[in-house]
């Protein structure tokens, strides 16, 4: 959504190459809206899910990052 993607549009300038794809809420939408970008012509080195779900887990402090880890071939 707009609110979580505000943060990432000022630095995505500074990145280059950055694309920000809103998805929409849900594991329906995101699927749908990243196959439709997977499917266009545009290339990607990766993609990286960003969001503030994290956020609802009081044991984590602000600005902590969470990365996926049971799939071994996406830690690069």
């Amino acid at each position: 959504v707009e609110d979580e993607a505000r943060p990432l549009r000022a630095l995505a300038p500074l990145l280059g190459g950055v694309e920000i794809l809103l998805t929409g809420v849900g594991a329906a939408n995101a699927t749908r809206s990243l196959e439709a970008a997977l499917d266009s012509s545009r290339q990607f080195a990766a993609v990286i899910n960003a969001g503030f779900a994290g956020g609802l887990d009081p044991a984590l402090r602000a600005g902590r990052l969470v990365c996926e880890s049971s799939h071994t071939q996406l830690l690069w």
